[in-house]
């Protein structure tokens, strides 16, 4: 009956042995797959920096050129102000024909 019950557990002693060896097998796939995971992370957190750097950026120059193109437009608003005003002055002192 020793005989046995020695034999029996150590048929669950080997199975057990296997289901520990999966196990440990499935735990390092995991952990290499949750590496990847956290460098695929880190490389996609650094390309959003950067694209949000760049877009920063895109965003001050035109910004920069809007300001330019205002203040281009409100000079030759200017200008057309200023040659009305000399034109309606200068209709004022014409001289009307005899």
């Amino acid at each position: 009956m020793q005989w046995r019950d020695a034999t029996r557990a150590a048929e669950l002693a080997e199975r057990l042995a296997e289901i520990a060896s999966r196990a440990a097998d499935q735990a390092d796939r995991s952990a290499l797959a949750s590496d990847q995971i956290a460098r695929t992370a880190e490389q996609a957190a650094g390309a959003a920096e950067r694209a949000a750097r760049s877009a920063w950026r895109a965003a001050r120059r035109a910004a920069d050129e809007v300001r330019v193109a205002a203040r281009a437009s409100e000079a030759r608003a200017r200008g057309r102000c200023r040659h009305r005003e000399a034109e309606r002055d200068a209709g004022g002192r014409q001289e009307v024909p005899r």
